[in-house]
């Protein structure tokens, strides 16, 4: 499994967007169930978030940010995470 960072943010605030918005939690809860979901953190004071996922493939992370609501709205930075060593 690997980790990733996905920052998203909304590219314009509209009635759209905010339906989007509003679908956000209950997609996340699924991933949660399904223990894709390390973290979900809100951007203060922006329309957007950070998640990071556990994922098994590309494909896997292709596939889940594709059904998110959001995807259509949104723009997306994906950065891959590992442990540090000492």
């Amino acid at each position: 499994m690997q980790l990733y960072l996905i920052k998203w943010k909304i590219k314009s605030v509209s009635s759209q967007a905010m339906e989007a918005v509003l679908k956000m939690p209950d997609y996340i809860e699924d991933l949660r169930k399904t223990h894709k979901l390390e973290k979900r953190y809100h951007i203060v004071g922006g329309h957007g978030g950070i998640i990071i996922l556990h994922i098994g493939s590309h494909e896997e992370l292709e596939r889940i940010l594709a059904l998110m609501p959001i995807y259509n709205i949104a723009r997306f930075k994906i950065y891959p995470l590992t442990e540090m060593l000492h």
